[in-house]
């Protein structure tokens, strides 16, 4: 219960006490009946059967005693369940108010951070025993193809994993968090710093899940400016170098092992890169990339990173030494730098999310939507808005159903959208307005680009020539940009793209890499600090319930299992179903022996790793760089939870062609079917079919398919 994260201890302890006193009235009146009912049958009271018996009323009357304050509860989560408490680390004084006796004078308050050692946390995790296997096993690609990070030239150049294979790969996340209303009079004053990590060795899928990214260090914003970074997060870094250098013992199937580990990745929004980094803070400075040395001026005409001075471990040294940020970028070193085996211009990805759907396309989807309502007129914001609420965006997409668009005449940013509305906004824009804008509108063209920048920019499967094309994709579509544009300039965002095909080609899949998970991780703490109001020492609070819900969820929970829910299944004749001779002949090829009087489940919803699964959803059953895509619309979905298996039969649909003017695939349903199991799907994501004006059936993919 105090795991939760809607839940304060003045809950639990009010929620205590009334099952206390439930459970005393309850034994009381059961101990009297029994005992009346003893002393009816003339039953000794010193028989040690009774003696027993009352001993256990005795005992169940106290089954709180090691739970009954706070003291307790924290020792009996420690001992018994390996709770890993937060370290509280001294940085400083601060002067402050005090009251006592009614007077208040000035005192002073000690600054803290809290630190969750990650040794200890590595550990923890590695009694898991799904942890255990994962550990031992190999992910890394041998078909040419990019899967993670470590099919990157990055970790196949690492120096600590030609050592050690098999060493942890620990991507640290940082970031700022407010605790508290942002529009307030308190904004700022209690904004927190976090720096989560989470071990890029487990696959991909489970890597998503919250309870697998974990919190290190947390602070209060405003002390990292005054001790900076390098206390903040000095044991961090000691445990890190003790890591990388000695090791750390824990028990993998029954044999003693050493770990070994570094920071393979560092993942930020771009003004925490920048002051972790040591880089200056202003984006208008004339030395603003964190990636190369290209000035504002040329930042607007050079889109070819080839072509400009990268940053490194030398030059960036030098910078360092030289002490004039203006004319280099660069305020000082960084502590991440002391490690042995990370620097910040070797190990620093983009973030996608921040860059595209929080910087470039609302820019872009503004000034489209703007020279097609306002200049051209070919429609009206009314009717978007029209559309983008009536559309029927299928129920995979209804979560991130984009907003209602004001008004576009603002100066500030019009298309307010999340990240996840911005991104269905761009994947649905064709099917909204496509029939009002001429196929040879540039600034349609200019959109087009966009999307397939952000088809290969999102995909979870690359190859090295799918970053090459990206990098021509960007090119042309910046120099496009300035074409239609010329009184504006670019964005710094649309710059850090240029670098976008150097760091795929190191790093993996970008989207592997990015903050939207990270940033799904603040949303317990602002609850939690949301619900306790009590902001003395909030870090303090936060860090503990981080730390109790993590336990709960490793101790009573398996996040690295997958997990089959299901919803209204019904056990139905097979001779009942549609194609029941195709369905019997397909399921006996997965060791299925049917009949049409056998009895099997079927369900109208399946969950596997935050995906529903309904019939009449469509998944990818091949798709290669040509385009030539096979897809299969779902039927009936046959869940066998016991062996976290799914098979799916599925109505075969072929591609007609590939429309490119509204960026999707048109498409045709066959007599053919097909089983398969949910896990060999090309792609795990459900797709939907979208019928349109011309009665053609259209459907379009989040990202580019490879298999």
């Amino acid at each position: 219960m105090y795991s939760a994260s809607n839940c304060t201890l003045t809950d639990v302890q009010k929620s205590m006490t009334c099952t206390k006193e439930l459970l005393e009235k309850t034994l009381d009146c059961l101990q009297e009946k029994t005992m009346s009912v003893l002393n009816t049958f003339a039953v000794p009271q010193n028989d040690e059967a009774v003696q027993n018996l009352l001993q256990n009323f005795e005992e169940a009357r106290n089954m709180f005693e090691d739970l009954d304050t706070t003291h307790k509860m924290c020792k009996h989560f420690s001992v018994k369940l390996s709770l890993i408490k937060p370290t509280e680390i001294f940085l400083g004084y601060r002067g402050d108010t005090g009251r006592k006796l009614g007077t208040s004078s000035q005192a002073l308050a000690a600054d803290t951070c809290q630190y969750i050692p990650i040794s200890e946390t590595v550990k923890f995790l590695f009694r898991n025993e799904h942890m255990q296997a994962f550990y031992r096993q190999s992910f890394d690609s041998h078909d040419g193809k990019m899967y993670d990070y470590c099919d990157g030239l990055n970790f196949k150049r690492h120096e600590l994993y030609k050592k050690h294979p098999n060493a942890l790969q620990i991507q640290l996340y940082f970031d700022d968090l407010e605790t508290t209303n942002p529009l307030g009079s308190k904004t700022k004053i209690h904004r927190m710093g976090a720096v989560y990590f989470c071990i890029r060795n487990l696959p991909a899928e489970f890597n998503s899940a919250l309870a697998n990214i974990h919190l290190c260090l947390l602070f209060n914003s405003i002390d990292k400016e005054t001790y900076g970074f390098e206390k903040i997060f000095a044991p961090l870094l000691d445990d890190l170098k003790l890591l990388e250098t000695r090791g750390i013992q824990v028990n993998i199937g029954g044999q003693e092992t050493i770990l070994f580990g570094t920071i393979c990745i560092l993942t930020a929004d771009n003004l925490g890169c920048h002051s972790l980094g040591g880089f200056v803070e202003s984006f208008s400075a004339n030395k603003f990339c964190h990636f190369c040395m290209v000035d504002k001026q040329m930042a607007q005409k050079e889109f070819d990173d080839d072509k400009t001075e990268l940053r490194n471990k030398e030059n960036y040294q030098l910078h360092v030494a030289q002490e004039n940020p203006s004319a280099t970028g660069v305020k000082g070193d960084s502590c991440l730098n002391s490690l042995k085996y990370f620097h910040i211009t070797e190990n620093v990805c983009v973030d996608v999310m921040h860059d595209i759907l929080e910087g470039v396309a609302p820019l872009e989807v503004k000034l489209m939507l703007q020279h097609f309502i306002y200049v051209e007129k070919l429609f009206t914001l009314e009717q978007l808005n029209d559309k983008i609420t009536s559309f029927d965006y299928g129920y995979a997409n209804g979560k991130n159903k984009p907003s209602i668009i004001l008004n576009l005449r603002t100066g500030e940013n019009p298309v307010k959208q999340t990240a996840s509305q911005m991104w269905c906004l761009l994947l649905f824009l064709p099917l909204l307005i496509g029939d009002f804008v001429s196929e040879e509108s540039q600034h349609w063209q200019l959109f087009l680009l966009l999307r397939n920048i952000c088809d290969i920019a999102f995909a979870p499967v690359i190859t090295k020539g799918m970053a090459f094309y990206l990098k021509q994709l960007i090119i042309d579509h910046h120099n496009l940009f300035k074409i239609l544009y010329p009184e504006r300039n670019l964005i710094p965002k649309h710059h850090f793209m240029t670098h976008y095909w150097r760091l795929m080609i190191q790093f993996g899949p970008l989207v592997k890499l990015w903050c939207m998970r990270f940033e799904g991780k603040h949303g317990p703490l602002k609850r939690q600090a949301h619900i306790v109001c009590n902001f003395i020492n909030i870090s303090k609070t936060l860090a503990y319930k981080h730390q109790l819900s993590s336990m709960y969820t490793w101790k009573f929970g398996d996040p690295l299992k997958r997990h089959v829910t299901m919803t209204n299944t019904l056990q139905v004749a097979v001779g009942s179903l549609v194609k029941c001779d195709m369905f019997i002949e397909k399921m006996a090829a997965f060791g299925h022996d049917l009949n049409i009087l056998s009895m099997v489940s079927v369900a109208n919803c399946v969950s596997v790793f935050g995906h529903s699964y309904r019939p009449s959803c469509v998944l990818s059953l091949r798709c290669d760089l040509d385009k030539e895509c096979l897809f299969g619309e779902t039927v009936y979905i046959v869940p066998f939870c016991d062996r976290e298996e799914v098979l799916v039969f599925l109505r075969i649909l072929t591609v007609k062609y590939f429309n490119d003017h509204l960026h999707t695939y048109v498409i045709e349903k066959t007599n053919e079917f097909q089983m398969i199991n949910l896990k060999d799907a090309t792609d795990v994501v459900p797709l939907c079919l979208y019928k349109l004006s011309d009665s053609e059936v259209h459907l379009f993919t989040k990202y580019k398919l490879i298999a």
